[in-house]
């Protein structure tokens, strides 16, 4: 009998909402964390000259039944749409914090809702190139037997497989040395339409030597219809396109055709960039 697995990883660092699943090097990717066996926060770890050299990720098994998990970097560039493809070398745009941190334990046992502290600790500074680093931490369910048989009749011709699917989430951790500096703004807005919902199209365009990581607002007058949390236009991309349903209800759908909206978008509570849209 083959054996095949379906590795599951969640990217903690998507937007929530909307499912969508992306093969990336072989690996499914899925952008709805409700998907996962197991929540992680926070979603993205950040060590600049600011931050504390240690930091703690909590991994709580939220299955019904006992898990076992490994721990490990994973390698990613961001791609315009806001998808990842997996990288094994790194270049200009794409440094590994391989080098740069260590973290533990690697491997750890959870009964039903049971959680785990993960220690991940910045190393001494030696002599690190200026810059951004970036890799992916990933908490994947370590492989189990006898799991979701799909075909194993013996009297059945042909092969038959038995598949496993391994559950897994990710978060970037991002390593920023010497002083950088990042821009951003807002363009292609346009409107578009998916049933009955009202969708804002854009794109955010980052200029500098650091990524970005905020959130995007769309108000009409001082009502916020539009929000999207934590949206990052990593160093592999110059921008981002991203889609934000709008929800009319808060303004009890009144009709907004010759209006202007204003989107916002805020790093750590504080606006960097803003446009306006008439609707």
């Amino acid at each position: 009998m083959e054996r095949m697995k379906l590795l599951l990883i969640i990217k903690g660092d998507k937007m929530l909402g909307n499912f969508k699943a992306v093969l990336v090097g072989g690996f499914l990717l899925y952008s709805n964390i409700a998907m996962a066996k197991l929540s992680v926060a926070p979603q993205f770890v950040l060590f600049d000259k600011n931050s504390p050299k240690v930091q703690m990720i909590n991994v709580v098994n939220s299955s019904d039944e006992e898990k076992t998990f490994n721990v490990k970097l994973l390698h990613y560039r961001q791609n315009v749409d806001g998808t990842y493809s997996a990288v094994e070398n790194e270049d200009d745009k794409n440094k590994f914090v391989d080098n740069l941190i260590f973290y533990g334990p690697r491997r750890f046992t959870l009964g039903a809702r049971e959680a785990q502290t993960i220690k991940v600790q910045r190393k001494p500074k030696a002599n690190v190139e200026s810059g951004e680093y970036r890799s992916h931490i990933l908490f994947q369910e370590a492989e189990k037997e006898d799991v979701a048989v799909v075909s194993n009749n013996p009297a059945s011709k042909g092969l038959s497989f038995k598949i496993t699917a391994l559950y897994g989430v990710s978060i970037p951790v991002v390593v920023r040395v010497g002083d950088l500096f990042s821009t951003a703004s807002l363009s292609n807005i346009k409107l578009t339409k998916k049933g009955d919902s009202d969708i804002l199209n854009l794109t955010i365009n980052r200029v500098g030597t650091k990524s970005l990581r905020g959130d995007l607002s769309v108000k009409y007058g001082d009502v916020e219809i539009g929000v999207l949390k934590g949206v990052n236009v990593f160093l592999s991309v110059d921008s981002r396109n991203v889609s934000i349903p709008l929800n009319l209800e808060k303004i009890n759908n009144e009709s907004l055709k010759g209006k202007t909206l204003r989107i916002e978008y805020s790093l750590d509570g504080k606006m960097i960039t803003h446009s306006d849209f008439v609707y």
